[in-house]
């Protein structure tokens, strides 16, 4: 019998949003520092978008792969990993970890804390096993083992060895408390200077990886919202590219606004930010309204392959303008100290936003464009196990 009609072998929306939730959740909750730089409790909604968990766990395995180049041991290599990973922001299931490292305590760790870990998360893995074993799903099966490869290496590289060796979690929190610490075994006649250069040089790196993580993330959600608004309003003469502008104008333009009001009203940037930021906010409106007004221009029985590379090439142009406006934008939040409260509201907010935009786009898409036709269950004698 055809799959599309046998409601009993195809897989359903609601058994793939529960997986790749299931998933999701899993990544979301895990103690493991610093997401793509950012911070810990903005890293939490940032983890839903599977982009944003593929770059992570990249970053960390280059790290670490440094690291062990650079380290005379693995011990002095995971110290420096976590040191790098955490940077003062721990979660309370690492840092109230025992502070001794004998074998007794090590085996004690992993029967206590680890091993319960593991059986927590074998749920959402058994439902990934059966996804990734169904006919068809090309990109769901893509999702899906994203979240599963960054749960999988945060987990080995980060949580498990900041349990196994909790000293190093202990002597992190010691370096960051005592910040002068290392400068005073240093010669340094001026230990003062280290307040204003610090943040031009050490910060703007790790906020370029953020918005550029950000910005990936961002541009494969807009496929994916730009399809299924197409699916669920659109007309039969309307392209994919024409839906990509009027997602992106929704959903975008709103929050640059908002920042851009923000700024504005709190008399956080100078006049040359604001003037800077105006102007790239033009150029994004501009460029919502052009791609839109060129995408009528595509005929509507072009290819699907090209379509979507226009939607492509669109989505990218969009989000790098967006990350220009967000890095001239923030930089007067990321440079002096005194806004350090209002960098964390601004992240804070945004972060939930791209949370609540994925979330919304993935449930509409499997729920009104998914096409179940051409899937099929896995057929195991062993499935039961699985649950």
């Amino acid at each position: 019998m055809d799959h599309s009609t046998n409601t009993t072998e195809i897989v359903s929306a609601q058994l793939i949003t529960a997986t790749l939730s299931g998933l999701a959740y899993n990544s979301m909750t895990q103690p493991s520092g610093l997401i793509c730089e950012a911070d810990a409790d903005v890293g939490f909604p940032l983890r839903i978008s599977p982009v944003i968990c593929i770059i992570d766990a990249i970053n960390i395995m280059g790290h670490f792969a440094w690291y062990s180049c650079t380290k005379g041991s693995l011990y002095e290599a995971m110290k420096a990993l976590l040191g790098w990973r955490f940077k003062g922001q721990h979660h309370a299931e690492l840092r109230d970890a025992s502070p001794t490292c004998s074998p007794k305590c090590i085996l004690r760790t992993v029967v206590s804390k680890i091993l319960p870990r593991v059986i927590t998360s074998s749920p959402p893995i058994c439902t990934f096993i059966k996804i990734c074993g169904s006919e068809g799903l090309v990109w769901t099966k893509v999702i899906a083992v994203a979240f599963v490869f960054s749960f999988i290496v945060s987990e080995l590289l980060v949580v498990w060895p900041a349990m196994i060796w909790p000293k190093m979690i202990i002597s992190i929190s010691e370096q960051n408390k005592n910040p002068q610490s290392n400068e005073d075994s240093q010669p340094n006649e001026n230990p003062q200077p280290n307040e204003n250069p610090q943040p031009d040089n050490d910060k703007h790196s790790p906020y370029l990886v953020t918005y550029s993580s950000i910005a990936l993330a961002v541009m494969f959600m807009l496929w994916f919202a730009s399809a299924a608004a197409q699916d669920c309003w659109g007309q039969p003469h309307h392209t994919q590219p024409q839906w990509l502008a009027k997602t992106t104008g929704m959903l975008g333009c709103p929050l640059a606004v908002s920042a851009l009001l923000y700024l504005y009203y709190g008399n956080i940037a100078d006049i040359k930010n604001r003037l800077e930021s105006s102007l790239i906010l033009v150029v994004l409106v501009l460029l919502t309204l052009g791609s839109y007004l060129m995408s009528q221009l595509v005929p509507s029985n072009t290819s699907s392959i090209i379509a979507q590379s226009i939607t492509a090439i669109i989505a990218a142009t969009w989000c790098a303008i967006a990350m220009w406006f967000a890095a001239e934008t923030l930089e007067a939040l990321r440079r002096v100290a005194a806004n350090s409260h209002a960098r964390e509201t601004v992240e804070m907010f945004t972060a939930w936003y791209f949370f609540c935009l994925n979330f919304a786009t993935a449930l509409i898409y499997y729920m009104y464009s998914y096409n179940p036709a051409g899937t099929a269950k896995p057929h195991w004698d062993w499935e039961e196990w699985l649950g």
